[in-house]
Protein backbone atom coordinates (compact mmCIF):
# COMPACT_ATOMS: atom_id res chain seq x y z
CA UNK A 1 0.00 0.00 0.00
CA UNK A 2 1.32 3.40 -0.99
CA UNK A 3 -0.36 5.55 1.61
CA UNK A 4 0.03 5.50 5.39
CA UNK A 5 -3.39 6.06 6.97
CA UNK A 6 -2.04 6.44 10.51
CA UNK A 7 -2.10 10.28 10.48
CA UNK A 8 -5.68 10.21 9.21
CA UNK A 9 -6.74 7.78 11.94
CA UNK A 10 -5.04 9.94 14.58
CA UNK A 11 -6.66 13.03 13.11
CA UNK A 12 -10.08 11.44 13.57
CA UNK A 13 -9.52 9.70 16.92
CA UNK A 14 -7.87 12.57 18.86
CA UNK A 15 -10.84 14.95 18.50
CA UNK A 16 -13.18 12.12 19.54
CA UNK A 17 -11.10 11.38 22.64
CA UNK A 18 -10.97 15.07 23.58
CA UNK A 19 -14.74 15.33 23.07
CA UNK A 20 -15.30 12.28 25.32
CA UNK A 21 -12.99 13.70 27.99
CA UNK A 22 -14.79 17.01 28.24
CA UNK A 23 -18.34 16.25 27.19
CA UNK A 24 -18.85 12.95 29.01
CA UNK A 25 -16.24 13.53 31.73
CA UNK A 26 -14.33 10.43 30.78
CA UNK A 27 -11.80 9.56 33.50
CA UNK A 28 -13.54 11.88 35.95
CA UNK A 29 -12.41 11.21 39.53
CA UNK A 30 -15.46 12.66 41.28
CA UNK A 31 -17.47 9.39 41.37
CA UNK A 32 -14.60 7.67 43.19
CA UNK A 33 -14.47 10.42 45.82
CA UNK A 34 -18.26 10.47 46.14
CA UNK A 35 -18.35 6.73 46.72
CA UNK A 36 -15.73 6.97 49.47
CA UNK A 37 -17.53 9.85 51.17
CA UNK A 38 -20.89 8.06 51.08
CA UNK A 39 -19.39 4.83 52.40
CA UNK A 40 -17.70 6.62 55.31
CA UNK A 41 -20.72 8.62 56.48
CA UNK A 42 -22.11 7.70 59.88
CA UNK A 43 -25.66 8.29 58.60
CA UNK A 44 -27.29 5.40 56.82
CA UNK A 45 -28.14 5.95 53.15
CA UNK A 46 -30.35 3.69 51.05
CA UNK A 47 -30.81 4.59 47.38
CA UNK A 48 -34.08 3.48 45.79
CA UNK A 49 -34.95 3.66 42.09
CA UNK A 50 -38.26 4.71 40.52
CA UNK A 51 -39.45 1.08 40.55
CA UNK A 52 -39.03 0.95 44.36
CA UNK A 53 -35.99 -1.31 44.24
CA UNK A 54 -32.85 -0.96 46.35
CA UNK A 55 -30.01 0.39 44.21
CA UNK A 56 -27.33 1.06 46.83
CA UNK A 57 -26.80 0.87 50.58
CA UNK A 58 -23.90 2.46 52.43
CA UNK A 59 -22.04 0.79 55.29
CA UNK A 60 -23.86 2.70 58.05
CA UNK A 61 -27.29 1.70 56.68
CA UNK A 62 -26.11 -1.89 56.40
CA UNK A 63 -25.26 -1.89 60.14
CA UNK A 64 -28.42 -0.05 61.20
CA UNK A 65 -30.74 -2.24 59.15
CA UNK A 66 -28.71 -5.40 59.79
CA UNK A 67 -28.54 -6.45 56.17
CA UNK A 68 -26.03 -7.66 53.62
CA UNK A 69 -25.53 -5.11 50.87
CA UNK A 70 -24.91 -7.45 47.94
CA UNK A 71 -27.93 -9.66 48.62
CA UNK A 72 -30.29 -6.69 48.88
CA UNK A 73 -29.42 -4.82 45.69
CA UNK A 74 -32.46 -5.08 43.41
CA UNK A 75 -34.82 -6.02 46.25
CA UNK A 76 -38.18 -4.26 46.34
CA UNK A 77 -38.75 -1.96 49.33
CA UNK A 78 -41.74 -4.05 50.46
CA UNK A 79 -39.39 -7.05 50.86
CA UNK A 80 -36.45 -5.06 52.17
CA UNK A 81 -38.22 -2.98 54.84
CA UNK A 82 -40.55 -5.69 56.18
CA UNK A 83 -38.81 -5.47 59.59
CA UNK A 84 -39.00 -1.66 59.43
CA UNK A 85 -42.69 -0.87 58.76
CA UNK A 86 -42.31 2.82 59.65
CA UNK A 87 -39.69 3.27 56.91
CA UNK A 88 -41.74 1.28 54.42
CA UNK A 89 -44.83 3.41 55.09
CA UNK A 90 -42.79 6.59 54.81
CA UNK A 91 -41.61 5.60 51.34
CA UNK A 92 -45.00 4.36 50.15
CA UNK A 93 -46.74 7.51 51.39
CA UNK A 94 -43.90 9.66 49.98
CA UNK A 95 -43.28 11.49 53.25
CA UNK A 96 -40.16 13.62 53.41
CA UNK A 97 -39.38 13.28 57.13
CA UNK A 98 -40.12 10.78 59.86
CA UNK A 99 -39.17 10.29 63.49
CA UNK A 100 -39.86 6.81 64.82
CA UNK A 101 -38.76 4.24 67.35
CA UNK A 102 -37.88 0.64 66.76
CA UNK A 103 -37.58 -2.09 69.39
CA UNK A 104 -34.73 -4.52 68.80
CA UNK A 105 -33.54 -7.18 71.23
CA UNK A 106 -35.48 -5.57 74.06
CA UNK A 107 -33.98 -2.12 73.51
CA UNK A 108 -35.82 0.89 72.09
CA UNK A 109 -33.92 2.83 69.42
CA UNK A 110 -34.97 6.24 68.14
CA UNK A 111 -34.45 7.18 64.50
CA UNK A 112 -34.93 10.03 62.08
CA UNK A 113 -35.45 9.35 58.40
CA UNK A 114 -35.27 11.81 55.53
CA UNK A 115 -36.37 11.06 51.98
CA UNK A 116 -34.70 13.14 49.27
CA UNK A 117 -35.60 12.66 45.61
CA UNK A 118 -32.56 12.81 43.34
CA UNK A 119 -32.93 14.78 40.12
CA UNK A 120 -30.65 15.17 37.15
CA UNK A 121 -29.68 18.53 35.67
CA UNK A 122 -32.96 18.59 33.68
CA UNK A 123 -34.96 18.13 36.90
CA UNK A 124 -36.04 14.58 36.05
CA UNK A 125 -36.16 12.09 38.90
CA UNK A 126 -33.46 9.47 38.74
Amino acid sequence: MKYDLTPVAWGISIPLIIWALFRHKLFDLVPIAQTRVIENLKDGIVVIDLKNRIVDINTAAKHILKCETIKNIGTYISDFFYKWPALHNMLVEEKEYLEFEQIQNGFTYYYEALCLPIQNEKKFLL
